[in-house]
Parts: structure tokens; C-alpha cells; sequence
């Protein structure tokens, strides 16, 4: 082999074809790439063994070949419709560049995905561990990790419920709105809703200001049902960032359950919004500032009709008897009554008798619902559980959280162009099973994610790496082999 100075440099031409009588390395035209330090791609160890085991065993190494200090490999398309071609073999240096170039670049890279970014630099360059490389910077890389969603299922299992067993033993709270001012001067409802027996409150708001909000909780449930253990409340300024609520709280021993943002179905309420929108609509025309003037008959009905998970309606849950609708209803219950008023013996009941066999009969039906409840919750979750996937963060690990921007035409700013993601941030505590906390590089309070708007950070990682290759292999093994990298793309970079 001609022997090379330290200080030559020279141009690489495309390689595309070898020779078939002498198996050299043919170029087809001009088309060149950035000048290459011949000296410098010699001391490369990697590079230099290579040329070492090519000069002293080429029969071994068929498919390599060397010119003027670089190394080429001959590997066969596995599209037939592609031509063998000779790969520059890329010194341990050099693939960063590669990388950044492909990748990174509007024109040749796009930053496109793995698959494409792969299939475009193997064209005409190769080195060992080259996919995995490939593979490593994209998922490094900044620009994706804020503009790309996971190609997966969404992250976070199902998590469970405290066991439930007696009305208003949980509660749920959210305001819904805001909706045309009425009449009255209403723009939002709270809505209340009893997680046992399903039992609704409904109550117009003109202020959603935190201190109505208590006040309205504390008078229609805390002292005229009694306090419950937990509350599922949303991370509104009026329930989770409100330190007026959650003082509210502790001073009755209430354990807060918050939902996580933009995760509105942790709260069962958010299923009553749903039926109240559709009842609120039915009865209404075209004038929709009389929004409540229904709302205490749709919480009537909604209280008397029963529910399909409990199979009771929430007014017998509470109360062992069901609502009377009109006054016609007496009657039925005085011939129900008299009719009860005989034993199975013929002996006349007693009022105790019949109290303690209602009582009985109530104390088995919640035993009923309780179970009931049970085995929504676990068919609920099986069906959940099946297209998503658990993942956990450990305190400090730094995460990508979903953005969900908002269209402003007036900036000039359209939600379908922005980024995805924001970040990235660090987690500070772990909620529950699904729930982080997250702040910034200053500490500053990020909100509360579900894990399924949250993604791992890889960017960090690339600090503790030079971007360089691992080549510490065997390259004999690879002497022989053929087909490992398709012909796809132009030489260039």
C-alpha cells in the first residue's frame, strides 16, 4: 500500500460498482464530499486494523477493498431492483457529522424517523453498530422529542379506588361551564355527585370564586348528609390550587383525591357533565339563557331512575324508600302497606317488625351495590388496562410533557404547527400510581401530569456521550457477510 503523509489531504468521488475482472472500486462521476484528512483517518485504530487485515489476508476480506487511505465495503441490495454498491466504511470520528447532516438538515434529513434516516445514509456509508447509532441520535434529539408523539399505546394503567361501602362516603365535585349567562345571571353548575349511590346536586353559580364553592359543598352535603372520607376534585383554581379549599379540607379530616390536568376522566363527574349537557339541551330552544331554570327537574329525574351500575336509583340508596312523584303514589302505598300488615303466619306485623325487615332489606341492597361497584371497577379496568402500558418515573428523572396550545389567530399562531411537547422538566413527586408533579430548571411549579402526557427524556443522555461509535468487535465474523445495508440514497455528505 502507498504510504501516506500526515498532512495530505484529498477529495473522495462516489463509489457505486466494482471492476469485474480486477474487483477495484469503480467511480461513476464527479459528485464529491467534504475533503477528508487521509493522515487523520489513518490513525484511526479501527480503520487502520481494518486496512492492516484487507493488505496482509485479501482473500479473507473479499468484500472490503482500500484506496488512499479509506476503507470500502461491497454489499449486495436487498432490493433487487438496487445494484451492488461500495459503502464508505466511516472512521470512528465521522458519524456524528454523518448524522447531523442526514437527520438534522432540511434538505437531506427533514428529521424524519429512524427507518428513513437509516436507509438514506446507508446508501453509500457503513460502519459497525451504525442502526443502533442512528437509532441513538433521533431518539437524542431535541427538535423530535418536542414535535413527535410515541408511535405507542398511551402510558398508565387503570389505577384502583379506595373501597367504598355506605352514600356520600366519596364525593366528587366540578364546575361546569361556563355556559351563557341566564336570566338569573348563572354561568357555570356545580355539580355534586355522590360516588356510591350516584345521587347528584346540582347548584347555578353566578362567581365560581373557591369560597362558593365551599360554602355550597359544606351546606348541601358536609352538614345535611354528613363529611365524607375522600373528595375527587379537578386542579382548578376553585378546588386543587386553591389553599382556601384545601384548608377547607383538613379542617374535617377529608383525604383530596386531584385530577392530574387534562385528565378529566378520573372524575367520575365528569360522566354526569355529559348527561347534564344532553338534559340541559333537550329543554331549551333557541333562547339559551334559561340554561337553569330545569336544573331541579333534571336532578329529579336523574335521582329517581335507576342507575345501571348500582341496578337502584340513588334516592332509595339514600333514603330506603323510593321518591313520591305524585299523589297517587299514597294510595298504592297505604294498599302495599296493608297487605304487609299480616305475617306469613297471619299474625298481624308489628310497625317495629316491618321497620327492622326494611332496614334489613336497605343493609343488604348497599351490600349488593357495594359488590356491584366491585366488579365495574374491575371490568372497567381489564377493558382500559388491555391497549394501555404501565411506566414509571423515579424522583429527579427529567420528562417531556404534552402542550396543548390553543389557536390564536391573532398571533398568527395556529395549534396544527405547534409543538407537541414542552420541557423538559423534572419530576418532584409522585401522586398516586399515574401522577407527577413537575418543575422547572428553577424549581418553579409545573402542574400535575397524568403519565400519559408525560414521555422519558433521552436529549440529557447525549451529554454523557461523544457521539462516536462502539467498534470494540470482532470484524473478522463480518468479513463474509453480504446484504446488511440497502443502496437507497445519494453519496454526499
Amino acid at each position: 500500500m502507498t504510504s501516506l503523509s500526515s498532512n495530505f489531504t484529498c477529495r473522495i468521488i462516489r463509489l457505486l460498482t466494482a471492476d469485474r475482472s480486477s474487483g477495484a472500486p469503480v467511480t461513476s462521476n464527479e459528485e464529491q464530499i467534504q475533503p477528508l484528512d487521509v493522515g487523520h483517518v489513518v490513525e484511526d485504530e479501527w480503520i487502520a486494523a481494518m486496512i492492516k487485515k484487507i493488505t496482509d489476508n485479501p482473500l479473507r476480506y473479499p468484500n472490503y477493498r482500500t484506496r488512499d487511505g479509506h476503507v470500502f465495503k461491497k454489499v449486495t441490495c436487498r432490493d433487487g431492483d438496487k445494484d451492488t454498491g461500495w459503502k464508505w466504511v466511516v472512521p470512528k470520528d465521522r458519524p456524528k457529522g454523518i448524522l447531523r447532516g442526514y437527520h438534522d438538515d432540511a434538505t437531506t434529513g427533514g428529521h424524519l424517523g429512524v427507518y428513513k434516516t437509516y436507509n438514506k445514509i446507508s446508501n453509500n456509508h457503513t460502519w459497525p453498530c451504525m442502526r443502533a447509532d442512528v437509532c441513538r441520535y433521533i431518539r437524542r434529539c431535541p427538535v423530535c422529542a418536542s414535535v413527535k408523539p410515541e408511535q405507542k399505546y398511551p402510558a398508565g394503567t387503570m389505577g384502583s379506588r379506595p373501597e367504598i361501602s355506605r352514600p356520600w362516603q366519596m364525593i366528587s365535585a366540578v364546575l361546569f361551564g361556563p355556559l351563557p349567562r341566564s336570566s338569573s345571571g348563572h354561568e357555570y353548575v356545580l355539580i355534586i355527585t355522590d360516588y356510591f349511590s350516584k345521587f347528584n346536586i346540582y347548584v347555578p353559580v353566578r362567581s365560581p370564586t373557591a369560597r362558593k364553592v365551599i360554602d355550597e359543598i359544606e351546606q348541601r352535603v358536609f352538614l345535611m348528609f354528613g363529611v365524607p372520607e375522600f373528595v375527587i376534585v379537578e386542579n382548578g383554581v376553585q378546588f386543587g390550587r386553591s389553599h382556601e379549599f384545601q384548608d377547607f379540607l383538613r379542617r374535617y379530616g377529608v383525604e383530596p383525591y386531584y385530577n392530574s390536568l387534562y385528565t378529566p376522566q378520573n372524575n367520575p363527574t365528569e360522566r354526569v357533565n355529559r348527561t347534564l349537557k344532553s338534559l340541559i339541551a333537550s329543554y331549551i330552544d333557541q333562547d339559551q339563557r334559561k340554561s337553569d331554570e330545569n336544573l331541579s327537574r333534571v336532578a329529579c329525574a336523574l335521582r329517581t331512575a335507576k342507575h345501571e351500575a348500582t341496578r337502584q336509583t340513588p334516592y332509595y340508596l339514600n333514603f330506603g324508600n323510593e321518591m313520591i312523584d305524585y299523589d297517587a303514589d299514597y294510595a298504592r302505598l297505604r294498599e302495599r302497606r296493608d297487605l304487609d300488615t299480616k305475617s306469613d303466619t297471619g299474625d298481624e306485623a308489628s310497625p317495629n317488625a316491618r321497620e327492622r325487615e326494611k332496614e334489613s332489606r336497605l343493609a343488604k341492597t348497599r351490600q349488593l351495590v357495594e359488590r356491584l361497584l366491585s366488579q365495574v371497577q374491575a371490568r372497567a379496568k381489564r377493558y382500559y388496562d388491555a391497549k394501555r402500558r404501565q411506566i414509571e418515573f423515579d424522583l429527579g428523572d427529567y420528562v417531556w410533557k404534552k402542550a396543548y396550545p390553543t389557536t390564536d389567530g391573532t398571533k398568527h399562531f395556529s395549534a396544527k404547527l405547534a409543538k407537541r411537547f414542552s420541557g423538559p422538566y423534572k419530576i418532584s413527586r409522585r401522586i398516586g400510581k399515574n401522577v407527577y408533579e413537575l418543575v422547572d430548571d428553577k424549581d418553579l411549579f409545573k402542574g400535575r401530569w397524568h403519565v400519559k402526557d408525560l414521555k422519558p427524556d433521552y436529549v440529557a443522555d447525549a451529554s454523557d456521550d461523544d457521539g462516536t461509535p462502539d467498534r470494540d468487535r470482532d470484524t473478522d465474523d463480518d468479513a463474509d457477510r453480504d446484504g446488511e445495508i440497502p443502496d437507497l440514497a445519494l453519496l454526499g455528505r
